[in-house]
């Protein structure tokens, strides 16, 4: 199997390759088929995230998400972690670290750890996490920049008995032969892109 940096090298050359029109359009049949799955539509709380460089820009779904009424989550980075935070307004962003645009924080925005210990007892909530990536597997392996910062934090939301699913954003381009994980790595229950969804497998967790 390829070495991951040599994946990651490769997919965003030719994600990058996209022109902004390619991308536009190709971001917004994602947010469609997003829009209308029932994982979306049943999930009460969304954690999304604001696109940077060439990534699939979901825009369109977030405010649809708002819109809708259900509880949205973006992260904010800070050194080397990162939190989730929930987000009334698209409009009310600050550029944050490498230029993502992120929640503007003080001590009355409530992060998405609080409001899962907050509802561990409604075991009816059900949360999605729409989670950006350089490539996936078919079998929801997930590469991403380098840094870590989604497998050092999805494992921190489960174990309280709320429904959550992960579900890796990319265009079709960005789904490549299986390449091997590490014990680290944080699975996708799902991954969408402009063409399809795909099921991983049976189960969520650290790659084994």
């Amino acid at each position: 199997m390829e070495p991951k940096s040599r994946i990651r090298r490769e997919v965003m050359e030719k994600r990058d390759a996209l022109s902004p029109e390619a991308r536009t359009v190709k971001s917004r049949e994602i947010c469609r088929r997003l829009s209308e799955s029932l994982l979306f539509r049943e999930s009460d709380i969304i954690a999304g995230y604001s696109a940077i460089r060439s990534e699939a820009d979901l825009s369109p779904l977030l405010d649809f998400a708002l819109r809708e009424g259900k509880a949205l989550f973006l992260p904010k980075v800070s050194g080397d972690d990162m939190e989730f935070y929930r987000v009334n307004d698209l409009q009310n962003l600050a550029e944050g670290s490498f230029h993502v645009m992120e929640p503007r924080v003080d001590e009355s925005v409530v992060s998405l750890p609080t409001l899962l210990e907050r509802l561990q007892s409604d075991s009816d909530v059900r949360v999605c996490v729409l989670t950006p990536g350089v490539a996936f597997s078919g079998k929801g392996l997930r590469i991403g920049y380098g840094k870590g910062y989604y497998d050092r934090y999805l494992p921190r939301l489960f174990g309280g008995g709320i429904s959550i699913k992960t579900v890796g954003i990319g265009y079709e381009l960005q789904v490549v032969d299986d390449f091997s994980g590490e014990e680290t790595d944080w699975k996708m229950n799902y991954i969408v892109t402009e063409n399809r969804e795909v099921c991983c497998d049976d189960g969520i967790g650290i790659v084994m």
